[in-house]
C-alpha cells in the first residue's frame, strides 16, 4: 500500500485495524501458520524475541552497573575528564559552567535540565558508556530548510516568540559540539549499554514532558550503530 498526503490518519488506522482483524482468519483459510511467516521473513516470533530480550536483559543487568546523576558535581572529575577531555567543550569545568549559566533565569529557553548517565562493567568497574543529556526549549524548525525557518521567524517576531517551540531531550546541548557519547569499543556489552541510554532518554522525555529526543553527534560510517538506532525508532538527519 502506498500512503499519500491524501490519506487521513483515520483511514490509515482503519486499514491497519482491518488487516489485524482479518489476518488470522485468512491464515486459517489458507492453512498457513504465523511460524511459517516468521520463518519466511527470517525473524523471531514475538514469543522467541521476548525470551531472547529477557535473557539478554538479565545477563546485562547482572554484568552492568548503571549510574545516573542530576549534576556534574556528583561525578568524579578525573574520571569524566579522562573520557571527554579534548573532545569538545564538555569536560568537567565546561559542564559546571553550563549548569550555572542555565539555571534560575527569567525566560524558559534559558533554563535547562541536566542529566548524566554512566554505564560500567560490574566486575572491572570499567566505563562502557557515558554521556550527558540536556532538556531545553527548542525551535521545532531547528533542522528545517532555511526558507521554512525564515517564515516561522517572522511569526515569532510579530505574534508569538514561542511559536512552534517545544521541549527536546538531547545528548549534549545547544552550545556544544563533538562526540557526546563515550563508548568503550571493545566491550562485550556495547549494545546493552546503548539500551540503557535509550531507556533513560525515554524516561527523561516522560519526566520533562518533552516532545522529542535527539541523539548527536556521530560519525557517518558506523553501519552497526545505524542499524541499532533504526531498531530503536530513530532516524538519521544530517
Amino acid at each position: 500500500f502506498t500512503i499519500t498526503r491524501l490519506h487521513t490518519f483515520n483511514q490509515i488506522e482503519g486499514m491497519v485495524s482491518s488487516m489485524a482483524h482479518h489476518f488470522d482468519k485468512v491464515l486459517d483459510e489458507q492453512n498457513f501458520s504465523r511460524e511459517q511467516i516468521y520463518k519466511s521473513f527470517k525473524i523471531d516470533s514475538p514469543a522467541d524475541k521476548k525470551t531472547k530480550e529477557l535473557v539478554q536483559s538479565q545477563v546485562a543487568s547482572s554484568q552492568l552497573k548503571v549510574e545516573k546523576y542530576p549534576s556534574i558535581t556528583q561525578i568524579d572529575k578525573t574520571m569524566w575528564n579522562n573520557l571527554f577531555e579534548g573532545k569538545g567543550s564538555f569536560d568537567y569545568d565546561g559542564l559546571l559552567f553550563l549548569e550555572k549559566a542555565f539555571k534560575n533565569n527569567p525566560t524558559p529557553e534559558n533554563n535547562w535540565e541536566f542529566d548524566y548517565l554512566i554505564v560500567k562493567e560490574k566486575q572491572s568497574n570499567k566505563v562502557v558508556l557515558a554521556t550527558f543529556f540536556t532538556t531545553a526549549l527548542c525551535k521545532d524548525d531547528m533542522l528545517s530548510h532555511e526558507a521554512v525557518s525564515e517564515k516561522i521567524e517572522e511569526t515569532r517576531k510579530t505574534e508569538d516568540p514561542y511559536f512552534l517551540t517545544s521541549k527536546m531531550v538531547m545528548t549534549g546541548s545547544l552550545l556544544t559540539e563533538g562526540c557526546h557519547i563515550y563508548l568503550h569499543e571493545i566491550s562485550n556489552f556495547k549494545k546493552q549499554a546503548y539500551n540503557e541510554l535509550y531507556a533513560m532518554a525515554a524516561q527523561l522525555q516522560k519526566k520533562y514532558n518533552a516532545s522529542s529526543i535527539m541523539l548527536r553527534d556521530f560519525h557517518d560510517d558506523n553501519v552497526q550503530l545505524d542499524k541499532l538506532m533504526l531498531e530503536n525508532g530513530f532516524f538519521k538527519v544530517q
